[in-house]
């Protein structure tokens, strides 16, 4: 049902395709990883979506086109095509607003039934979804310059706060230039020490498009 399994694997040496080849053991072929993963993503989120009921409609129809304002003010227009890490991507709103702001999405999540849900919505993409463990995100995603956490945690509490703190470790690993939001001041300034402890540059900025998800924003840069 998930990629769970599949982590990123090392590069084949040519000792390895020489001793493949003396074997029999096969035919080789040469593909583009990007394509491989593209390809192993798309069967997997195929195979979810027609065995996971989706969650029922869970975003403001007004959310997508206050994220890619914010998204094009932070950074500067167009993202150019670039890869761009979408953190516990939910149903897929955020996808939408990376890809309307230029960028391609790589998004995660571990619920399978909002996957399914924006999958079903096409907000979601086969290719650029993938049902894994956040905390174990740089297992599976190559690093990208871009990365998004929006609306990070729900509610970051002290109860919660290490496992968040794990997370948006993963987001920050995974990207070059990081953008994270809350609800709530208390819950971003968790966030920017976390960045702050991992070397980051942070900006903390209050997001005025939106009152509810997306209120306050750190900007973490290397």
């Amino acid at each position: 049902m998930d990629c769970r399994q599949f982590c990123l694997p090392p590069p084949l040496s040519r000792e390895v395709i020489s001793r493949f080849e003396e074997v029999g053991g096969g035919d080789l072929y040469q593909e583009k990883a990007s394509r491989y993963w593209d390809a192993l993503r798309e069967y997997f989120s195929l195979k979810l979506l027609a065995e996971v009921p989706p969650a029922t409609e869970d975003t403001r129809p007004d959310r997508k086109q206050m994220v890619t304002s914010l998204i094009s003010e932070v950074w500067g227009g167009s993202l150019d095509n670039a890869s761009c890490v979408d953190c516990c991507c939910g149903s897929g709103v955020i996808a939408e607003a990376i890809r309307e702001c230029g960028g391609q999405p790589c998004g995660y999540d571990n619920d399978p039934t909002l996957i399914a849900l924006g999958l079903q919505s096409r907000r979601l993409h086969p290719h650029q979804v993938m049902h894994i463990d956040a905390l174990r995100a740089t297992d599976y995603i190559a690093p990208a310059t871009y990365g998004v956490g929006c609306m990070l945690g729900g509610d970051i509490t002290a109860f919660n706060a290490g496992m968040w703190a794990d997370i948006v470790f993963e987001l920050l690993a995974l990207s070059e230039q990081t953008l994270i939001t809350t609800a709530t001041e208390p819950e971003i300034r968790r966030v920017e020490e976390w960045a702050v402890a991992e070397g980051r540059t942070c900006e903390i900025r209050e997001n005025e498009r939106d009152p509810i998800y997306d209120r306050w924003v750190c900007i973490a840069s290397v």
